[in-house]
């Protein structure tokens, strides 16, 4: 029986100490600038930069890594079940050394459901259901590979998000938003185009265009409402504490 040596091994001591090894993940992504940010970005902001950075190169492994990693390190468990699900599903039915390596380290931080999901996973081919911090699934289709992407539009979605984050690139956020909530409008179904419209609500913390566009998406049959009801729920947030 083989025996998996653990990628992630915690050995600070704290969990909130985490400017000087995160700032030194986020220094070595090259798109860092997509935010401008000022001061020192929450866990929170530092999650969705890396979260779109993965959206924009869903292929480029050491951003998962660097998204697994930091949810461990904060305990996020059912984060790091989703960056581990992301993860499989790029690597699809190859890579499974470094899957089962990957889980081995994580499972520590994962509640035993997920840890009871991943290891049918593993034993019988079985594949768990996601939540509602997965990035890159938008459907499942019956298959020996953990998950399959339905095609239904998706190259019209990934043209609305090329052009969004070229605005976005280039600090024309007000002009990224408005293309996603037009393509939104007509495409109520696409959760990639919800969640990245979502991410830049949070982080331009723009509670007006928000409230405008959560009131236009209730006369819509769309699968993210959770989703816009969390944002709702963290703007109140800002207000109680402002």
């Amino acid at each position: 029986m083989p025996v998996y040596t653990p990628l992630i091994v915690d050995t600070t001591d704290s969990k909130d100490r985490y400017a000087s090894p995160y700032c030194n993940l986020l220094c070595t992504v090259e798109q860092a600038e997509l935010f401008s940010l000022t001061d020192l970005p929450s866990h929170d902001q530092f999650l969705e930069i890396l979260q779109r950075l993965i959206t924009r190169s869903p292929k480029k492994l050491i951003l998962h890594l660097k998204r697994i990693y930091f949810c461990y390190r904060l305990n996020l468990s059912d984060q790091l079940f989703a960056a581990l699900y992301d993860f499989f599903f790029i690597l699809q039915n190859k890579g499974t050394a470094i899957k089962r390596r990957m889980y081995s380290g994580c499972k520590s931080h994962l509640s035993s459901e997920h840890n009871q999901q991943l290891k049918l996973y593993f034993t019988k081919n079985k594949t768990p259901p996601f939540n509602r911090f997965c990035i890159l699934v938008e459907g499942m289709i019956g298959t020996n590979n953990l998950v399959k992407k339905s095609q239904i539009n998706n190259e019209s979605v990934q043209d609305v998000l090329t052009i969004a984050y070229d605005y976005i690139e280039y600090s024309q956020l007000e002009l990224a938003k408005q293309v996603l909530t037009d393509s939104l409008l007509e495409q109520p179904e696409n959760k990639e185009i919800h969640a990245t419209l979502l991410e830049l609500y949070r982080s331009t913390r723009d509670k007006s265009a928000f409230n405008t566009m959560y009131a236009k998406l209730q006369l819509q049959n769309h699968p993210m409402q959770q989703a816009w009801d969390d944002t709702r729920l963290f703007f109140n947030k800002l207000d109680d504490e402002g």
